[in-house]
């Protein structure tokens, strides 16, 4: 099995305790800060400009969103082979760079 060839090649490989790179917020340290900081917090995350994400803000693109204020940008929105019927490329996702930058490694949906 692949698995275990990984293991066979990988076993003289030190390994170390896994750190993490941030500081995970936890319950008691969220509930205590006032809402009214988390919300200005909130307002500091950039949202993407308008005509950045024409093609969801379209009649007949409306319903194919989960949430209305989550939306793909253009630039890297996935265009699907356009529906005979009304004529739409449109599904709210979009492809995101994977590891070293490798363009449109993933694709990230609702």
């Amino acid at each position: 099995m692949i698995d275990d060839d990984y293991r066979e090649i990988n076993s003289d490989i030190k390994r170390t305790a896994t750190i993490n790179l941030y500081k995970p917020l936890n319950e008691t340290d969220f509930l205590s800060k006032p809402h009214a900081e988390i919300r200005k917090e909130f307002r500091k995350i950039p949202n993407p400009p308008a005509k950045d994400t024409y093609a969801a803000r379209y009649e007949e693109n409306l319903d194919k969103s989960r949430y209305r204020d989550v939306i793909p940008g253009e630039s890297t929105r996935v265009k699907l082979e356009e529906d005979i019927d009304n004529k739409s490329d449109f599904i709210n996702a979009n492809y995101v760079s994977g590891y070293n930058n490798e363009e449109n490694a993933y694709i990230f949906t609702q």
